[in-house]
C-alpha cells in the first residue's frame, strides 16, 4: 500500500530555496552590495520579511524585487561633457 507522500513527486531542496532569496541573493543578481540591498529594505524600496523574530533571518520574495525594480528603473541618459575650466592667471596681483 502506497503512502500519499510515496505517490506525490518528491520535493528538492532547489524547489524549496528558489521561492525565497536572501539578501546575498539579491545582491548578487543586481550586481550590488550587500549593504546596499540592506539600505533598499531600510528605505522601504525593497520588501523584506524577517523569519524568527528580532534577529531571524531575511528574506526576500522573488516577485517583490521585480515590483521593486519595475518601480525604480529610471533611464540613464549621458550628459554632456564640459570643458574644463581654465584658470586665468593674473600677474599684477599679488597674494600675500
Amino acid at each position: 500500500m502506497m503512502t500519499p507522500r510515496q505517490n506525490s513527486e518528491p520535493s528538492s531542496p532547489a524547489t524549496h530555496s528558489s521561492s525565497l532569496l536572501t539578501v546575498r541573493d539579491v545582491a548578487d543578481r543586481l550586481q550590488l552590495s550587500i549593504a546596499s540591498v540592506y539600505v533598499m529594505i531600510k528605505r522601504g524600496t525593497l520588501t523584506a520579511h524577517r523569519l524568527g523574530g528580532r534577529n531571524g533571518a531575511i528574506r526576500i520574495r522573488p516577485e517583490d524585487l521585480e515590483q521593486c525594480l519595475r518601480d525604480n528603473t529610471q533611464s540613464v541618459v549621458e550628459t554632456p561633457r564640459t570643458p574644463p575650466v581654465t584658470r586665468v592667471t593674473l600677474k599684477h596681483i599679488r597674494l600675500r
